[in-house]
């Protein structure tokens, strides 16, 4: 709002549309006011505004509150205080920018750095629309220009998940060339901006490349899969519920037609008893004991597309599993987990294809090429599986192991380091290892003990209870009794592993009543970890 005395200020933009939509943050920054629109001499665009593109955008730009009038003007008002057109000052200045270490700001950072304001002023919405107009059975909404495609991005895919259900919106001609490409998808029609907003405020997915349609998205902070423009990513934001496909390994979530809902197992993961019947054995989540086989698992499972997209996050730079930032990160990361590689070459030798199943970026996988093997991965997060495949060489497929292409009996050794409890269908999950191992071959992997003394101690605020994404909760025995059908067990024993050293020493000290250290603790420990309490389960079997 304006201050009491003080004028209208006058904003003056040349575009094109989607430059304009980046610059409201600006506009909302200084208190708002006037936005005028037109041609520039000074910065020509590939497309002159003119009245009819201005009347266009001004049932959209009229509904912001930030947002007085909204006018056409042949050239710049007398009365201006901003020239939004500025902001491709920083355009030019880019390459150099970059060239001294400087991050590749987005569009509409772009503009508020022009003007010296924090950039972190378009993190929230910038957009509002009177009211969403979902389409009727078409939840999700696609868009693609004839400019700034990426040639690897798996419109393919996206098809095949979506086109039952999807609509296209854009200009006729973008329609008819999506169509001709990708296939049949029916048409929506908009009539200005207001109506795309609208449109795009109601349906439940956005996916389209870097366009007006997107920016539009963007101001709406609507959940979205960007096709980016490797030679310009310039419209990349700091928000969770946006998916940035740089390549072909890109998460793409299966919107289903339905409401989104818990989903409540019929039956034990396992041994397929009867899961109502399954006893409750922690409180305030549904985590149960299956009375036949004895196995802890979660019951209720949260959405499957939450959790997906929970899963991207693994690549940033806040989780313990982030992309590296540099070649000597890739070379001495914990992630190469050296101590369980030799450990696995007591059993098996160097040589053959090593599957590494929830590889993440592949740190493991690049330790055993170094070894001899041959090694290829899957993991769920596209940016790690883009990560590993493009920047590692080594191939790695993004999805879960229905989607790997692997012969029967091809892999030497196949391991799983804290992936097995997240796994929704053990069984099935068990069954295609032993279809790709040879005879002999290996698996092994670690997996949190639930009959662990953390586990038992603190219960509920067990660090490994993970009620998000842990759907099995194994304990030694369990476990065993699992890979004894078709795996003959090699070793199996439990350790205190990734958990928190302090919190388990603070245990220890606790209930032993004295300070530990040097041998006593490592006594104490080995202790715990002979009786099968550690805090994971490691285990070593072979294929029969």
């Amino acid at each position: 709002m304006l201050l009491p005395g003080r004028h209208k200020r006058v904003f003056y933009h040349s575009g094109d549309f989607g430059d304009i939509i980046y610059a409201l943050p600006v506009i909302r920054a200084f208190g708002g006011g006037e936005l005028v629109i037109g041609p520039s001499k000074l910065w020509p665009t590939r497309l002159q505004m003119n009245k009819s593109h201005v009347d266009l955008m001004r049932p959209l730009l009229k509904l912001q509150p930030y947002i007085t009038r909204v006018t056409y003007a042949d050239g710049p008002p007398k009365k201006l205080d901003f020239d939004l057109n500025q902001f491709r000052e920083y355009l030019v200045m880019e390459k150099e920018l970059l060239r001294r270490g400087h991050r590749r700001l987005n569009l509409a950072e772009a503009h508020l750095y022009t003007f010296k304001l924090p950039l972190g002023e378009c993190d929230r919405p910038w957009l509002t629309v009177d009211q969403p107009e979902p389409i009727p059975n078409r939840p999700v909404l696609i868009h693609r220009s004839a400019r700034w495609r990426n040639h690897d991005f798996p419109w393919d895919k996206i098809m095949r998940y979506h086109a039952h259900h999807a609509a296209f919106v854009g200009l006729p001609s973008e329609y008819e060339d999506f169509v001709r490409d990708w296939g049949y998808l029916p048409y929506h029609p908009t009539a200005d901006f207001l109506e795309l907003a609208r449109a795009i405020s109601g349906c439940r997915l956005y996916i389209g490349n870097q366009s007006l349609p997107y920016a539009i998205c963007e101001g709406l902070k609507h959940f979205s899969v960007l096709e980016v423009w490797q030679e310009g990513p310039n419209c990349l934001f700091n928000r969770e519920n946006a998916v940035y496909g740089h390549g072909p390994n890109v998460y793409v979530p299966k919107i289903r037609d339905t409401d989104q809902m818990n989903t409540v197992l019929s039956n034990c993961p396992i041994c397929g008893a009867d899961a109502s019947a399954a006893e409750p054995c922690r409180k305030n989540v549904d985590i149960v004991k299956c009375q036949a086989c004895a196995l802890i698992y979660l019951r209720t499972h949260p959405d499957r597309e939450q959790t997906l997209l929970y899963y991207q996050k693994y690549a940033d730079d806040h989780s313990h599993m982030h992309l590296p930032k540099n070649v000597d990160e890739i070379r001495t990361t914990g992630l190469r987990r050296e101590y369980f590689m030799q450990e696995m070459l007591e059993f098996k030798k160097a040589g053959g294809t090593l599957l590494d199943i929830g590889c993440g970026w592949g740190a493991f996988l690049a330790n055993a090429r170094d070894k001899g093997f041959r090694p290829v991965g899957v993991d769920i997060c596209h940016k790690a599986a883009d990560f590993g495949t493009s920047v590692l060489g080594i191939p790695i497929t993004w999805g879960d192991l229905s989607e790997l292409t692997l012969p029967p009996e091809s892999v030497s050794v196949v391991t799983a380091i804290h992936t097995l409890e997240h796994l929704d269908d053990t069984a099935a999950a068990l069954a295609r290892i032993l279809q790709v191992l040879e005879p002999g071959g290996l698996f092994c992997g670690i997996v949190p003990n639930i009959n662990s003394l953390c586990s038992t101690t603190f219960k509920e605020k067990w660090q490994w209870l993970d009620v998000n994404t842990h759907y099995v909760h194994f304990s030694p025995d369990t476990l065993k009794a699992i890979l004894e059908k078709g795996f003959q067990i090699e070793r199996i024993y439990t350790h205190t592993g990734d958990y928190d050293q302090v919190q388990l020493h603070k245990l220890l000290t606790e209930r032993t009543g004295r300070p530990l250290e040097g041998d006593d603790l490592t006594e104490t420990l080995q202790a715990v970890w002979d009786s099968g309490q550690g805090e994971e389960i490691r285990f070593f079997v072979r294929k029969l």
